[in-house]
């Protein structure tokens, strides 16, 4: 009897340990199931496009989708891993604000800074301020493609004979003079003046700039004072500068052709440079003001030489504005060897984005809304997908088109396809610029007064493609310019 109970004891008890195993063996392989899942979600959430996130947490004003059309959006890959990758890359947007100062020493106690923020707007970060300059920030240009230097002209602001293009280091507000018009030691006018049209352009590597030089700029476009000097290009770590000599037929054409810098080729090797006319304004019958108005785009090489017709304002005839006011805002989109640039009508006319090849052939308008005047395109290219546009939407009026330059944001495809519209602002947007990730996109927003007729503040706005929303910075005194995106330190 003592026998049969142990064994019936002893087979219980083997029962009970083989049933434990098994359900040790089963919950393991659950928890080894549950941790692949885990891993193939977080696999499949690395190559999730904006278009498929949650855009329940959109914070901005966003204007609702017209269509389900996505394809617009900027195909942006996500940078979540479980290890932290050393290789990504923080950017800021920096931003040029003036505003007053006890403690400053220029006119009016006036203060020019340059700061830069984080991409939700938080973080703000003192760049550079001129507090402690002999003359004043008078503007920024722009941001070098690395993201590490800002481009600026130093100005006087009474009798305007000192300038001079400098250069400031983003991670420790240095700041290099590379070009410098120095007239203040003469006690009269000076005779003649050398000074910078338009804005300079950076090469593709951050190590060059290209920029046109004219004489006597304060003078009457019409006097025989006023003339070209020429394409030059500045090493912006040495600041030595050399002339791109321009040929007209083995005739040097520097003081007639009035050609400025727009961009350099892909490859480096050539400038696209457009010339420039000149125009009076007349009011009742008298001539108050000059403007210059783009004509004809070229591209030449770095050492000089004739420059190369691509396309000129009458291309246009037949299939754009019959009356062009802006041949301008020239891009490159680098995967596809085009130009992209805006052309805008009279008030009566439209205005649109338009593209070309290099030699300007395939030439093609490919934004069409009627009831937008499409400018300020600003382009992004992804290394291994297509590129996006961004740009500009003002509105027109039936026939008459508002001639300020703000609207409301859109993007789309760099072919003209696949348009989104990101807020719903009837003014006030304008100057788009994508982060180097393309995963914001900033530009400047205005506030009007009631007649629209002056701007009371300008707000730095970034919007967030991932999640859909905007956030904004706000001055300290007044921003007057984006200077782009920079690197983070």
């Amino acid at each position: 009897m003592f026998n049969f109970k142990r064994k019936k004891i002893l087979f219980f008890a083997v029962v009970y340990v083989f049933l434990f195993i098994l359900v040790l063996t089963l919950t393991s392989c659950d928890v080894i199931k549950e941790f692949l899942l885990k891993k193939v979600s977080l696999a499949e959430s690395a190559f999730i496009s904006p278009e498929n996130d949650d855009k329940d947490n959109n914070k901005g004003v966003v204007a609702e989708e017209s269509s389900k059309d996505t394809s617009a959006e900027v195909d942006i890959k996500s940078t979540e891993s479980e290890e932290p990758n050393d290789n990504i890359i923080n950017y800021r947007v920096a931003y040029f604000d003036v505003g007053i100062s006890p403690d400053s020493n220029h006119f009016e106690h006036r203060v020019a800074n340059i700061y830069s923020v984080n991409s939700d707007g938080s973080g703000k970060k003192l760049i550079y301020s001129d507090i402690e300059q002999d003359y004043d920030m008078g503007f920024i240009y722009n941001t070098s493609p690395d993201g590490k230097k800002i481009l600026g002209m130093l100005t006087e602001e009474g009798r305007g004979l000192y300038s001079a293009l400098c250069v400031i280091d983003v991670l420790d507000g240095s700041l290099k003079k590379l070009v410098e018009f120095d007239y203040t030691d003469t006690e009269e006018e000076p005779v003649s003046m050398l000074g910078i049209f338009g804005s300079p352009v950076w090469s593709n590597d951050s190590l060059y700039i290209a920029y046109e030089l004219v004489l006597n700029p304060q003078e009457n476009p019409f006097s025989g004072n006023f003339r070209d000097a020429g394409i030059y290009i500045t090493n912006v770590n040495t600041a030595e500068s050399y002339e791109v000599e321009i040929e007209a037929g083995g005739v040097s054409a520097r003081s007639t052709t009035f050609l400025t810098p727009v961009a350099f080729s892909p490859d480096g090797d050539e400038i696209f440079t457009v010339s420039h006319i000149y125009n009076e304004i007349i009011e009742e019958g008298e001539v108050v003001g000059f403007y210059a108005q783009n004509d004809t785009l070229y591209s030449i090489g770095l050492d000089g030489g004739i420059p190369v017709k691509i396309i000129g304002i009458e291309d246009f005839q037949g299939i754009g504005p019959e009356i062009i006011t802006s041949f301008d805002n020239f891009k490159i989109i680098k995967n596809e060897n085009r130009l992209l640039f805006q052309v805008l009508g009279d008030f009566e006319e439209d205005g649109d984005l338009w593209t070309c090849s290099f030699n300007g052939s395939d030439l093609a308008k490919i934004t069409g809304d009627g009831q937008l005047r499409e400018q300020q395109p600003c382009v992004f290219e992804p290394a291994s997908a297509a590129g996006k546009i961004a740009y500009i939407g003002v509105l027109r009026y039936g026939t008459i088109g508002y001639q300020a330059s703000s609207g409301s944001v859109f993007t789309a495809n760099t072919d003209g396809t696949g348009v989104k519209q990101l807020t719903d602002y009837q003014f006030g947007a304008a100057k788009p610029v994508f982060s180097p990730d393309g995963k914001f996109l900033a530009f400047l927003f205005s506030k009007f007064d009631e007649n629209y007729d002056y701007i009371t503040e300008n707000i730095v706005r970034i919007h967030n493609f991932l999640d859909g929303s905007i956030n904004e910075v706000r001055a300290d005194g007044f921003i007057f310019d984006i200077a782009g995106w920079v690197i983070s330190d």
